[in-house]
């Protein structure tokens, strides 16, 4: 396999600039090349650049078509990986339903007996589904390029559904009153698609993003299919640049969600160069995030030593402890993995246990790595259950 052993030939893909600089790069020869749903992609390489002038991290692979055959056939949108929930004020909601119910109690676009409403990456169709049978006289159009996502809105007849990736061609004939693009932007250059976003809209236009950025996303150096990062001022000025106000923002923990309305005429694709302090800071973010996980691994490692015996867990069926998994050199130390969703299923070949019975063994230790914000939330739920642990935050 031909190595990219330098940057010629590769141009940034949100703005086509070429001015790019190395954050990190990656060989499946050498190491796991490590995705957002736990699996490795094989037989490829990467490289993580910052784009001098748009700020966007991106990960380019090679071959260049690699990736998007991982979404073709190989990414798991069942329901133990896409468990679609998210934690809010301590409390766990569905996501899907959460973002929908924000969407229906806050505009009265909704109350039109008639529209066209378009979902961009539908996934497996359960939010496009739940849209269209509150509003059944919405002409409801879902794309998505997974071979899976089929399963739930091929029999609906109110969804016209494209299995491919979003193209604007698709809908030329077609003006959207609502378009929702949830986990789009960190799998697509960002630009291109709020430029054909906004080809698909009239002023007024509802527009529901969800998207991570690069500020609360520590696992950006490890996690390889999430192939676009920014901050979340740069995401607020591309959306200026395409005629987009942001009407509605909430903080998500593990992501944000958008609601914007399209006000203006887009601007040039060409006007979106940040200054040297906005390239300056997304790479000194990037490098405390390389820097959180190397004191992480490092400690997990340590606290590996000092446990003799017993069985040990990590706490949570995700991305961080993928990471802790695949990137220590200890795989076998871990026995258990505790989920309260994902109990009685296994996950990188480790089983998933809930809190109840982790309780009833005591010879358990949990090692806890997981997002920031669910630290403590999560440390209250092992004190209840008295279960001891050690946190590696």
């Amino acid at each position: 396999m031909p190595m990219l052993s330098s940057l010629k030939n590769i141009k940034c893909s949100n703005c086509n600039h070429t001015d790019l600089t190395v954050l990190k790069s990656i060989n499946s020869r050498n190491e796991q090349i490590l995705t957002s749903d736990a699996k490795v992609i094989s037989e490829a390489e990467a490289i993580r650049t910052l784009c001098l002038r748009c700020a966007c991290i991106e990960v380019h692979f090679f071959p260049e078509k690699r990736l998007n055959d991982f979404y073709h056939k190989e990414y798991s949108l069942s329901e133990k990986v896409q468990n679609h929930f998210i934690v809010v004020n301590n409390q766990v909601f569905n996501k899907h339903e959460y973002i929908l119910n924000n969407l229906f109690s806050n505009f009265s676009i909704f109350q039109q007996k008639q529209g066209n409403m378009l979902e961009i990456a539908c996934g497996k169709g359960e939010l496009i589904k739940n849209f269209s049978e509150h509003f059944p006289g919405w002409n409801c159009y879902g794309i998505d390029p997974s071979m899976d996502s089929i399963q739930n809105i091929e029999l609906n007849t109110n969804i016209i559904f494209i299995n491919d990736f979003f193209k604007a061609s698709y809908f030329s004939d077609v003006k959207f009153d609502v378009i929702i693009a949830h986990g789009l932007l960190n799998r697509s250059p960002v630009l291109p698609e709020l430029f054909k976003i906004r080809e698909c809209s009239d002023i007024g236009t509802l527009l529901s993003l969800e998207f991570m950025v690069l500020e609360e996303s520590e696992c950006t150096p490890y996690i390889w299919d999430h192939s676009f990062m920014y901050k979340k001022s740069v995401m607020d000025d591309y959306l200026k640049v395409v005629g987009y106000e942001i009407i509605y923002k909430r903080n998500l923990a593990s992501s944000y969600h958008y609601i914007c309305r399209c006000v203006s005429v887009p601007g040039s694709k060409n006007s979106t160069t940040f200054s040297e302090d906005i390239i300056r800071s997304t790479g000194d973010i990037y490098s405390f995030h390389q820097k959180w996980w190397d004191g992480i691994l490092s400690g997990f490692r340590e606290e590996l030593e000092k446990v003799n015996g017993g069985n040990l867990a990590l706490f949570g069926a995700g991305m961080y402890s993928a990471i802790l998994l695949m990137n220590s050199g200890r795989f076998n130390d871990v026995i258990f993995i505790i989920d309260e969703i994902k109990k009685g299923e296994n996950y990188l070949n480790k089983e998933v246990i809930n809190l109840e019975t982790a309780a009833s063994n005591d010879k358990l230790h949990v090692l806890l790595c997981t997002r920031p914000a669910y630290k403590y939330a999560i440390m209250e739920k092992l004190k209840d259950f008295h279960i001891p642990f050690t946190s590696l935050m």
